[in-house]
């Protein structure tokens, strides 16, 4: 039904309703009906149907959206690129949650000149699943500072987590569910070793691009 669906919309070039996509396809059951509401969800979680604010369904290509990869600049903002000769500028206040090299569905909300401007509406992948960075010590106690200033977030780590680290440490630490604005919950994976440790930059930065630092 997912090809017949997307011909329809295809064919018709417009936003439709579920009951007129229903009655194009000649559903006469509930559970057909039914059927049609759950393919519907499907391909718009693949990006393919696009589900509007007057609750109609349009193609995605055909909508005002664009899928890409998050490029943050150090400042905060960043750009998307859509594989065009244009890229999206996005605020700092318009990431949605999405991290440095996260694949987004955003949208265009300005056009100046050549330049667009948007916001990301979803993540539709995740790319960064670890970060590296070195345990500092505040007024709180022990936190992590990330060694990558273009990932600007949070990642909070439990007491238990801390038992085992130091202030010094370079780890490697998991980025989980998000708590609010810019806090993740994480666990450290991996104590790579202390900064004052020979060759920890390059432990790090192995760390970083996962290349395995011990070989047979």
């Amino acid at each position: 039904m997912k090809s017949c669906i997307l011909d329809i919309l295809k064919k018709e070039n417009k936003a439709l309703s579920i009951y007129e996509i229903n009655d194009l396809l000649n559903l006469s059951s509930s559970e057909e009906f039914k059927n049609l509401m759950d393919i519907i969800k499907e391909l718009i979680d693949e990006n393919k149907v696009y589900h509007t604010k007057k609750d109609k369904y349009i193609l995605f290509e055909n909508s005002h959206l664009y899928v890409g990869k998050l490029i943050v600049n150090k400042k905060g903002y960043g750009f998307v690129d859509i594989n065009t000769n244009d890229d999206i500028y996005i605020s700092s206040k318009n990431m949605n949650g999405a991290l440095h090299g996260d694949i987004v569905v955003v949208e265009v909300t300005s056009k100046k000149g050549l330049e667009l401007e948007g916001r990301i509406l979803k993540i539709v992948k995740r790319e960064i699943k670890t970060v590296v960075g070195t345990i500092v010590k505040n007024k709180n106690g022990l936190r992590l500072k990330i060694d990558d200033d273009k990932i600007n977030i949070n990642i909070i780590l439990s007491k238990e987590n801390l038992k085992n680290v130091v202030e010094g440490h370079k780890v490697v630490a998991s980025v989980l569910n998000k708590i609010d604005n810019h806090n993740y919950k994480g666990d450290i994976i991996k104590i790579i070793g202390h900064i004052n440790d020979p060759g920890i930059d390059i432990l790090s930065i192995a760390a970083k691009h996962d290349i395995e630092d011990v070989f047979p």
